[in-house]
């Protein structure tokens, strides 16, 4: 993927493809090692942990090669056929959630059925606390664009009074 950007953009991109990859590799290893949850939870290193990791890293790392390529083509117009960022960023979503549930629910192979409803109980009120937590964040940061937008235009409009009365 050549990146047509500024190597600061071009240094951003490899930063972020490389955090992401590092940490969701781990997150992957992380998910394959869990043995058991019932009746407590027990972790167990081996082959598959590692090439979990590894695996993971390496479609974390294409997927946002993937993302970066397709938001640079839109940019550029040069869109097509090609798919936008926006389904490779959902895809790639999907493909991490399904992982990460498939891997807890191989963790509760054998468990009682009422220990079962208990943790998807608290899955669903985990995503629906973060959901609103991220939708929250989201509207900070809308607020916070607004606000910096409207200092910004009032810092250009007293800076304009200020030339307008020098040449005056």
């Amino acid at each position: 993927m050549a990146h047509r950007g500024s190597k600061s953009d071009q240094q951003f991109i490899f930063l972020v493809r490389t955090g992401a990859t590092v940490c969701l590799g781990l997150m992957f290893g992380f998910i394959a090692s869990i043995r058991q949850v019932n009746p407590q939870v027990d972790f167990g290193f081996g082959w598959d942990v590692i090439a979990a990791g590894l695996v993971g890293g390496f479609v974390v790392w294409w997927f946002i090669g993937k993302i970066f390529s397709a938001a640079e083509a839109a940019d550029a117009g040069e869109q097509g056929k090609r798919r936008g960022p926006a389904y490779w960023t959902i895809f790639f979503t999907l493909i991490a959630g399904g992982i990460t549930i498939a891997g807890f629910g191989l963790a509760m192979r054998g468990a009682e059925e009422s220990k079962i409803s208990d943790v998807a109980w608290g899955s669903i009120m985990a995503f629906w606390v973060l959901s609103f937590g991220g939708y929250i964040v989201w509207h900070i940061i809308q607020f916070l664009e607004e606000d910096s937008a409207r200092g910004e235009a009032k810092s250009r409009e007293e800076a304009e009074q200020r030339s307008k009365k020098k040449e005056d």
